[in-house]
């Protein structure tokens, strides 16, 4: 039976019987498919380990910048991207950023959208794990002569001279 029509079926039996995690997993694991047990313990673990993250990302207040910009004219994402991702993979490969998201298009025609002051077309969220690695990420991008400093001139050669760069951390729960 192929792995994808043999979970469906143990997914449906599951809900349609409302039986345990456990005696599904019992059966399943008694299965002679031994790809389809593998891929589901596969599945099963990543799927833990993905909670036990996101459990400890919500236990510490990261840090946060937000960079927020326009390209020069004759410019495009897709350039911006590249340098971008070559940078921010170094950084990552560097243990001094935790994480990065995409590159968003503003959208000003929304009331919800208030910030007249300025018009920047684009940004993107960096997030450090404190503001330690944070300031340890802008020594190590301003080292001359560095592979970062060298793929962070790249980047920012594509970049408008308005950009504007805020940071800010995680509040501790009350």
């Amino acid at each position: 039976m192929p792995i994808k029509t043999s979970l469906r079926s143990h997914l449906t039996r599951f809900s349609e019987e409302k039986c345990s995690i456990e005696e599904r997993l019992s059966e399943i694991c008694d299965h002679d498919n031994f790809a389809f047990r593998d891929f589901l313990l596969h599945t099963i673990c990543i799927a833990l380990i993905r909670s036990y993250t996101h459990e400890i990302e919500w236990s510490r207040q990261l840090f946060h910048m937000m960079s927020t910009f326009d390209l020069k004219k004759g410019q495009g994402v897709s350039g911006f991207r590249e340098a971008m991702v070559r940078l921010y993979d170094h950084l990552k490969s560097q243990h001094l950023i935790q994480s990065y998201g995409p590159i968003c298009k503003r959208s000003p025609d929304t009331p919800m959208d208030t910030d007249d002051d300025r018009s920047l077309s684009f940004f993107f969220v960096t997030t450090f794990q404190s503001q330690k690695q944070c300031d340890a990420a802008y020594d190590y991008i301003n080292r001359p002569g560095s592979e970062a400093a060298r793929i962070h001139a790249m980047m920012m050669s594509k970049v408008a001279d308005n950009a504007v760069f805020s940071c800010w951390s995680e509040m501790a729960e009350a």
